[in-house]
């Protein structure tokens, strides 16, 4: 019962961060202004480390140390990415993100857990998504409306496939351990 309520806690977690970035996001476009920009990278901020933190810990059963190291390097490339130019329209900042996706990706897929698929095809959705961020500027004049909101819709996606990948698996365990 512990390990369903742990789970299921972090399940919750994932499921209040996101809405967080929700409200954020919303708040940053509507007021734009330092303090709504904090609602809106914090949240996501928060989620990719609690995603990873979580994934390693209870999906990859990765021992304390090492998962520490794991979590503290994706920080590490994540603050020196902070530091670049800003790259195509400012979207070299999740270029972290996309990496250890990636990385858990193909981890995800090799194990052959649950919907193996599903972390690489949320890296490639991201792809995109950064793809339309990257764009928004540029084809500003081309297309009044841009292509930002294509990088929330997109990015909506990547992380619905992101957190059900993971349930998909905690349910597995669950059932596996309940037999």
């Amino acid at each position: 019962a512990i390990l369903h309520n742990l789970k299921n806690t972090t399940v919750y977690i994932m499921g209040a961060l996101l809405a967080l970035i929700g409200t954020g996001s919303f708040l940053f476009h509507t007021f734009a202004t330092k303090w709504a920009q904090f609602t809106d990278v914090i949240p996501i901020g928060l989620f990719q480390l609690f995603f990873i933190w979580s994934y390693i810990q209870n999906i990859m059963k990765i021992n304390i140390v090492k998962s520490i190291l794991f979590t503290l390097s994706f920080i590490a490339i994540s603050i020196a990415t902070g530091v670049l130019p800003p790259l195509l329209n400012g979207s070299i900042g999740y270029a972290p993100a996309l990496l250890y996706m990636i990385i858990i990706g193909i981890y995800h897929l090799m194990a052959r857990k649950e919907s193996r698929w599903l972390i690489l095809s949320a890296a490639i959705i991201f792809t995109f998504s950064l793809a339309f961020r990257s764009l928004d500027m540029t084809l500003c004049k081309q297309l009044p409306k841009g292509t930002h909101f294509m990088w929330h819709i997109l990015n909506g996606v990547t992380l619905y496939l992101l957190v059900f990948a993971y349930m998909k698996n905690i349910r597995k365990q669950i059932e596996v351990k309940n037999g």
